[in-house]
């Protein structure tokens, strides 16, 4: 009698725990499919840096500590093909070009004539 008694409750606390389970797997969202992340890669042309070789005076003069004088000493310096340029020419010290070279970048083929 006592085996009866213990399968009956061993049964019901089966059940129970399926029933449990059960609510919990319904309760659960379907999963959703992978979506890639977006590509970081951005052209420069757009991610908004200013071409060395084609932005005029005013628009080099926005670029943080970028005065009347070295606006104009990097249109006389064009073209450039490489932004680092600036500094081999010794159009712009160091320090300022390390300030400047994420906003900037120098397109090919498209130099501004002197």
């Amino acid at each position: 009698m006592k085996n009866i008694f213990s399968l009956i409750c061993a049964g019901a606390l089966f059940l129970n725990l399926a029933g449990c389970m059960a609510s919990v797997v319904a309760q659960q969202e379907p999963a959703k499919p992978y979506v890639p992340p977006p590509k970081k890669s951005v052209p420069p042309e757009k991610a908004g840096l200013m071409d060395i070789n084609s932005a005029t005076e005013d628009q080099l003069k926005a670029l943080p500590g970028v005065g009347d004088s070295i606006a104009k000493k990097i249109i006389a310096g064009r073209p450039y093909e490489q932004t680092d340029e600036l500094v081999s020419k010794q159009i712009i010290p160091k320090e300022l070009y390390i300030i400047i070279k994420e906003r900037i970048t120098a397109l090919k083929g498209e130099a501004v004539s002197r």
